[in-house]
């Protein structure tokens, strides 16, 4: 039997149904699609203002593309070496360059953070996992 393989989510099952051990999958409505979207806040890492900082409750670390450390006026001779093997959300694993604590600041929160310094480039310019959430809202409180 041929099947076409359709991403779905989670809120998107609309009923199931036991007796036949089926689920019924719905496309989003508007409203939904409004809660699916990334975010992106502008914040401030060792005094530089830095936009599109992506916020993933999923991601286990902090990660800053290479590019970015010279603007902070690092280099990767400031890097700490770290035995952490990152893997992508389509399982492709790499080899971070090393790791590096910096100052971070949203509103009038100031926190050191450790981030994984990745080569790649991508469509944001630093992600925050859920061990900075986790540790912003508790100084918050």
């Amino acid at each position: 039997m041929n099947r076409k393989t359709k991403i779905v989510w989670v809120n998107q099952i609309s009923r199931v149904i036991p007796k036949f051990n089926l689920a019924v999958f719905d496309s989003p409505t508007p409203k939904m699609k409004n809660h699916l979207k990334p975010l992106l806040l502008t914040l401030m890492i060792e005094r530089i203002e830095v936009n599109k900082v992506l916020v993933d409750g999923g991601a286990a670390i902090n990660i800053l593309p290479q590019t970015l450390l010279k603007r902070f006026g690092k280099a990767l001779a400031d890097l700490k070496p770290h035995n952490i093997l990152i893997s992508d959300y389509a399982g492709k694993s790499s080899q971070p360059e090393g790791m590096i604590l910096l100052n971070v600041q949203i509103g009038s929160v100031r926190t050191t953070t450790m981030f994984i310094v990745t080569p790649s480039k991508s469509n944001f310019n630093v992600l925050l996992g859920r061990e900075w959430i986790h540790r912003y809202t508790l100084v918050e409180k």
